[in-house]
């Protein structure tokens, strides 16, 4: 069971222990299962509600990105309609001063929205949350597995090769990974960012990717072998058959 599954109906959100630096370049990805409904998906926000970004799922299950500062909202809606089931979701802050704001779905820009203002002089985010906002009522309606944070502006095909498996690859700016297996709120990373859930989120079955990293070998007449690292130690020790 390599996900976690909240459920609207039970007001089931996440919130991290500690929230990462909305003001600086940074990337989260995820994968998540969607279901009819209107919730948030992610949500780093200033207890006064002067700062935020947010990306939400509405009721015509399309993707809808907003950013705010210093009172501003700006928003921008996707075109992809009718998105259900399992889905790679990218959000990346970038450009001079980060003040770029960019969510790709699968790996294809969905939304885009650039700050007016220089994104530096916010007031830092205190709450980093999952399925729950300051803003509604509304609450998840959705699983999600394999979440990543880094601190940093990673390229989309950086994002890509991070989709394949739960384990983060790049490990320089990382601010927490969460795989979410068995409804687990704890951080993968070693950096103690753990989750508090509230109202007992469940555990569901996760998207179908890898746990770490592939390693392959190739034998010297190009006979392939892929495989985790333990599955591939464990093919080099076991006894082969002369004859």
């Amino acid at each position: 069971m390599a996900a976690i599954s909240l459920i609207q109906a039970s007001n089931q959100y996440l919130v991290c222990d500690a929230t990462p630096d909305m003001n600086l370049p940074y990337t989260a990805a995820m994968w998540v299962y969607f279901r009819a409904g209107n919730s948030y998906i992610f949500e780093l926000t200033v207890a006064a509600n002067n700062n935020y970004d947010i990306v939400r799922f509405d009721t015509s299950e399309r993707l809808r990105l907003y950013t705010l500062d210093s009172g501003t909202p700006i928003s921008d809606s996707g075109a992809t309609t009718g998105i259900t089931g399992w889905h790679h979701i990218a959000v990346i802050r970038s450009g001079d001063g980060g003040n770029e704001l960019s969510l790709y779905l699968d790996f294809v820009l969905e939304c885009n929205v650039t700050n007016a203002a220089d994104v530096s002089l916010r007031a830092a985010a205190d709450r980093f949350s999952i399925g729950q906002s300051r803003q509604s009522a509304s609450t998840g309606n959705e699983d999600h597995a394999g979440w990543k944070f880094w601190q940093a502006e990673l390229t989309i095909a950086e994002v890509q090769r991070e989709a394949i498996a739960y384990k983060a690859f790049r490990r320089a700016d990382l601010f927490g990974e969460w795989d979410f297996s068995d409804a687990s709120l704890t951080d993968k990373s070693g950096n103690g960012r753990d989750w508090t859930a509230t109202n007992s989120p469940l555990p569901a079955e996760g998207p179908g990717i890898a746990w770490t990293k592939p390693q392959y070998l190739f034998h010297e007449d190009n006979i392939f072998i892929g495989g985790s690292v333990n599955e591939v130690l464990n093919l080099l020790i076991t006894p082969i058959n002369l004859y």
